[in-house]
């Protein structure tokens, strides 16, 4: 995450060995390099008013556009999070990546900022590392997580101007671009879940302030008095919509949430089909109000500003719950919508692009059959 007040780096407590390549990890994550190699000197890193240092943009970048794709400087493995001594076992093994880095790379990491630490503080390994550590993917117990140079001089909003998504494929951390960004623009990031955006400003100023130590300054948290209060019960609303929907149409199961990077880390326990035993009028009664109040819910969250992955999930939710009234019409829709939010979001090359292509192709199948049958049964009425 980005810093807040900058301390001198701290030499490294550790022996580095000389590099046995030509190129270390530091110098492929070089903020510099990253600027001029991954994104063509789309941003600089700069210091921002009362935020330490931020990224701002130096050309206007276009809505899908990829701003920085940057290799981690080291991965903690999920498996070490999850052991029964975890806060002792992270510790341990930071220190151990940290040792095999070069001295560049070690003084890039004792540059980020520590929000656990007070000003008479020194930092620590541990705090600079839960300051500025970013999930690999869907945020789950099986999930590792990773410290990034550059990303972290992002600071957050909760109305972003880009995202960030882990490419599985090519093993990196890609930013890009969810509305068009003007030249001299700050470029933000959303560093949370849908749900804590569901929450009202004060609540979501407090976890700022306790998870990473500052005030979101974003446009929505300097609202003030009835504006203020009408974004927060549109944000509760998306928050009642969801809860509705579920008491409709899905049963809470065991679940864990599931791996992967094409969703928000809050949805995953809920399955549906598993309906309560009702009348097949009743049901269908109820699918249809709860599509209601998905199309509802998605236009609140992207009039709010909600990450791209958040609106891709309220999307599946539509089409899923349009096939079971059915409604090709909405779900066909949702589709459109969903490719469009895919394609900016991983490009269009990526397998998220393509399994909402196949996913519209089906609901036109499906569609295109549904007419056919009306028509046949309409002649068959009137012959």
């Amino acid at each position: 995450m980005a810093s807040q007040d900058e301390k001198p780096s701290i030499q490294s407590r550790h022996k580095v060995p000389p590099s046995k390549s030509g190129a270390t990890a530091m110098e492929r994550n070089d903020p510099l390099k990253v600027m001029k190699i991954g994104s063509r000197q789309k941003f600089v890193i700069k210091d921002m008013e009362n935020k330490g240092k931020g990224a701002v943009a130096v050309k206007d970048i276009e809505e899908g556009e990829l701003i920085l794709a940057e290799s981690p400087l080291f991965i903690v493995p999920w498996w070490v999070r999850t052991s029964p001594y975890p806060g002792k076992e992270v510790n341990d093994y930071i220190l151990d990546r940290l040792s095999l880095l070069s001295e560049k790379e070690q003084a890039s990491f004792y540059a980020l900022s520590d929000c656990k630490c007070s000003v008479d503080e020194e930092k620590s390994e541990m705090g600079i590392w839960r300051t500025n550590n970013f999930a690999l993917g869907r945020s789950s117990k099986k999930c590792d997580n990773a410290i990034f140079i550059a990303i972290s001089r992002f600071n957050h909003s909760c109305v972003p101007l880009a995202e960030f998504h882990w490419n599985t494929d090519l093993k990196r951390q890609e930013i890009r671009a969810i509305v068009p960004i003007q030249g001299g623009q700050e470029i933000t990031l959303c560093y949370v879940t849908s749900e804590v955006l569901t929450k009202s400003k004060s609540e979501r100023q407090k976890r700022f302030w306790e998870h990473y130590g500052f005030e979101c300054a974003c446009p929505d948290c300097q609202l003030q008095g009835p504006r203020s209060l009408d974004n927060d019960a549109m944000r509760e609303r998306v928050a009642q919509l969801e809860r509705k929907i579920i008491d409709l149409i899905y049963v809470e199961v065991k679940t864990e949430p599931s791996e992967g990077d094409s969703g928000d880390p809050n949805n995953g326990d809920f399955e549906p089909e598993q309906r309560l035993s009702r009348s097949s009028s009743r049901v269908a009664e109820d699918f249809e109000e709860a599509l209601k109040h998905a199309t509802e819910r998605f236009r609140l969250m992207k009039r709010l500003g909600f990450k791209a992955v958040s609106l891709l999930d309220a999307c599946s939710m539509i089409v899923d719950i349009a096939y079971d009234v059915p409604d090709y019409r909405t779900a066909k829709m949702f589709c459109k919508e969903g490719l469009r939010l895919s394609k900016m979001l991983y490009g269009w090359i990526s397998s998220q692009y393509k399994d909402w292509e196949e996913r519209l192709s089906l609901v036109q199948e499906y569609q295109n059959l549904s007419k056919t049958i009306s028509s046949y049964h309409q002649n068959k009425a009137s012959g």
